[in-house]
């Protein structure tokens, strides 16, 4: 193999390396964290793939792995439940992708207030989202708003550790990612496979 093969080939390796690296903890998080009510990494991994990868597609790929290994071992659930879900955690890949586009080579001390931000937005659309799939589709509270509204307030105590766990995954994430790119001590523009 060449130099220039070599040099082509070794970021693209690197690039499944990582993404394989990001659905195996994902994957097995929801597994092992299966007992621990909304305290999962993943869609703080959904937001850093979303910011991380060029291509938003691998970042959904990733997204949709972690999902559907997982949901093989763990076991499904109603079709519809599992669309708000995923759908839930693609917005946080999004949000991702949107940190990035709006970054020009600012400090990056300034990634973790964007991260802070989107992991409280992310948070919000899983709640929103997923509970009002629960209460449509669940056939658990009554098809009245009095039923929405029992059934988002029966989710606060979930809500609570979805929040603490996406601001504090989405942080220890990107303090990876600037510790790993040497931003502890000089600012660089964001790079990124």
């Amino acid at each position: 193999m060449n130099q220039n093969t070599q040099a082509k080939t070794t970021p693209f390796l690197f690039i499944l390396i990582f993404a394989a690296i990001l659905v195996a903890v994902g994957v097995a998080s929801r597994i092992v964290l299966a007992d621990s009510p909304n305290f999962k990494p993943v869609c703080a991994l959904a937001l850093f793939a979303g910011f991380y990868f060029n291509r938003f597609w691998l970042a959904g790929i990733v997204v949709a792995l972690i999902l559907v290994v997982s949901d093989l071992v763990l076991g499904g659930y109603e079709w519809q439940l599992m669309a708000a879900v995923y759908g839930s955690t693609l917005i946080a890949a999004l949000l991702g992708l949107a940190i990035k586009n709006r970054q020009s080579g600012s400090a990056g001390f300034q990634l973790f207030g964007q991260f802070a931000t989107a992991s409280l937005a992310m948070s919000f659309a899983f709640f929103v989202l997923t509970n009002f799939a629960v209460w449509a589709f669940g056939g658990w509270y009554p098809s009245t708003l009095a039923g929405l509204a029992d059934c988002y307030y029966a989710a606060i105590p979930f809500f609570r550790w979805t929040l603490v766990s996406d601001f504090v995954f989405s942080q220890a994430l990107i303090a990876a990612y600037i510790v790993a790119l040497g931003w502890v001590v000089k600012p660089n523009p964001v790079t990124s496979c």
